[in-house]
């Protein structure tokens, strides 16, 4: 989990709000297959401009979370489809659905209220 989150990171970010995090954590978990599917997508299609604004969006929504691997891919996939460079998009993008299955059942166990 270490490798994924920060525990104390993350709770500091919401100021110890176990329920706000619970109800963040039930948000991404909801929106993260739209918006994996939409880089998934951009990468499908080669679209340099659909892919940064799609991995900026899902780096937005996991950056409440982590600023780790997931976190890191998302930009680095933005970073890619800014420049236009895609070459290594689809490596990027298996390696960051790999993170998020792994993060999925973390986030999960904060996800429930308190």
């Amino acid at each position: 989990m270490d490798d994924l989150i920060d525990k104390d990171d993350m709770l500091a970010r919401v100021d110890g709000d176990l329920e706000l995090l619970a109800d963040l954590v039930e948000i991404f978990l909801e929106d993260c297959p739209r918006l994996m599917s939409e880089i998934q997508q951009a990468v499908a299609d080669q679209n340099g401009d659909a892919l940064e604004r799609s991995a900026h969006a899902f780096k937005g929504s996991v950056g409440n979370f982590t600023t780790k691997s997931p976190f890191e891919v998302a930009m680095r996939l933005e970073l890619m489809g800014r420049q236009g460079n895609l070459g290594d998009a689809n490596d990027a993008l298996s390696l960051l659905e790999k993170e998020i299955a792994r993060l999925k059942p973390v986030l999960a166990t904060y996800g429930e209220h308190p």
